[in-house]
């Protein structure tokens, strides 16, 4: 699980620009959380996720996550598609994936292309992991997420892939909220 934290700190870092402010104590971040920031609640649960205590980092994470926090929503999904320290439920990560990936969190737009691409927890459809792949390469994702691309690419049909890329176009333009 501290493999999916580490990733998931260093995205977060990644997306926000860097660290800014100060760096607070457990407790001033709790007291934060407990006001109801959701980047705050986030930090609390990474904290108890650093002290192995995963029943207080999933409270916190969840209230982080249902708060609208993109990073938490995406520690959701992949806590959900992994199966680490829940039972694997494709669907649910599928639904994280997605709160986040609209937010433009690139981990989550890479991670939502693979689930459909493969068709896990949620139908397999080619258009649509093309549209979430070139979006989370678009945001600076990992050439990985580029490569990922390409190899759909070649999945589809001439027909296919001018309309992934018209979806794509949309989605891009829209702001991450037309992608369908």
């Amino acid at each position: 699980m501290k493999t999916i934290l580490a990733v998931l700190s260093f995205a977060a870092v990644l997306t926000s620009g860097g660290v800014v402010g100060q760096v607070l104590s457990f407790e001033e971040t709790k007291a934060l959380a407990e006001q109801g920031g959701a980047d705050d609640q986030f930090e609390l649960g990474v904290a108890y996720i650093v002290q192995d205590n995963f029943p207080e980092a999933w409270k916190w994470m969840s209230l982080a996550a249902n708060n609208g926090s993109a990073t938490a929503q995406t520690f959701m999904g992949s806590m959900y598609d992994h199966g680490e320290e829940v039972p694997e439920n494709n669907a649910e990560a599928v639904k994280w994936y997605k709160l986040a990936a609209v937010q433009g969190n690139s981990l989550a737009q890479f991670s939502l292309g693979a689930m459909y691409a493969n068709g896990e927890g949620i139908p397999s459809n080619l258009i649509l992991s093309y549209v979430w792949f070139t979006m989370a390469f678009n945001r600076g994702a990992t050439d990985v997420a580029g490569e990922a691309r390409d190899l759909i690419t070649k999945a589809l049909t001439p027909e296919q892939l001018a309309r992934a890329q018209e979806i794509a176009t949309r989605c891009f333009e829209s702001d991450y909220q037309d992608c369908e």
